[in-house]
């Protein structure tokens, strides 16, 4: 059975030396919108951890590449003992964490 379609709508970071890593992270999930404020080791790890509690789809991360040459982020998870890549092309690498995550969550549930 297919799931709807996960899409980014909004995402805010805050991220420095003298801040805890956050975001501000917007999704819709087959047009129904999830919203919320959420920390993490760092601004990927804040920005995976909020999209993983919005979506409710638990899987492990296994790897993640960034390319800043390419401006390409890839992303591989495993769920129920299979793995699933993701990726995006983006000029602004932490918005490219974002959509390559979503794009390896949508594959997990296609």
């Amino acid at each position: 059975m297919k799931k709807n379609k996960i899409s980014l709508d909004f995402l805010y970071i805050v991220d420095g030396t003298t801040v805890f890593p956050f975001v501000s992270l917007k999704i819709s999930i087959g047009g129904q919108s999830k919203k919320g404020i959420f920390y993490g080791d760092d601004i990927v790890d804040a920005i995976f951890n909020g999209i993983e509690s919005l979506t409710g789809i638990e899987a492990k991360l296994l790897d993640s590449y960034v390319s800043i040459i390419e401006k390409k982020v890839t992303v591989k998870l495993e769920k129920n003992s299979k793995e699933y890549f993701g990726e995006c092309i983006d000029k602004n690498i932490v918005l490219a964490c974002a959509k390559a995550y979503i794009d390896c969550l949508n594959k997990v549930i296609s």
